[in-house]
């Protein structure tokens, strides 16, 4: 069963210099890709409160990381979020990177 429970996917890259195609597990998380944008998505779910998504760009032919989305109960996180967010409350994560480094992180309540 893949990331969303459908699919599975494997990815393999052509090796000109070996002359054959190798397996390429950098791209294993990849279930998505944004042909317009350049971009490889990676999708998960856990249920209502649960889910992820993780957008990479190539950098030297390896996926880097550039978004990172995610929710969670207020409860489980509540380290980085205010106290006036209640246990029940959906929080929306979002991650922002460059040259694949933390450069900023912001929460906001996710509506379903």
């Amino acid at each position: 069963i893949g990331n969303r429970g459908d699919v599975i996917y494997e990815c393999w890259l052509y090796d000109s210099e070996r002359q054959r195609f190798v397996s390429a597990p950098d791209f294993s998380m990849i279930d998505e890709i944004d042909y317009k944008a350049r971009l490889l998505i990676s999708r998960s779910s856990g249920g209502v409160a649960y889910w992820d998504e993780s957008t990479y760009r190539l950098r030297n032919g390896i996926p880097e990381i550039v978004r990172e989305v995610k929710t969670d109960y207020a409860r489980d996180i509540r380290d980085i979020i205010p106290s006036r967010y209640s246990d029940e409350t959906i929080v929306r994560i979002t991650k922002l990177y460059r040259k694949g480094r933390l450069v900023r992180t912001f929460y906001s309540r996710h509506i379903l």
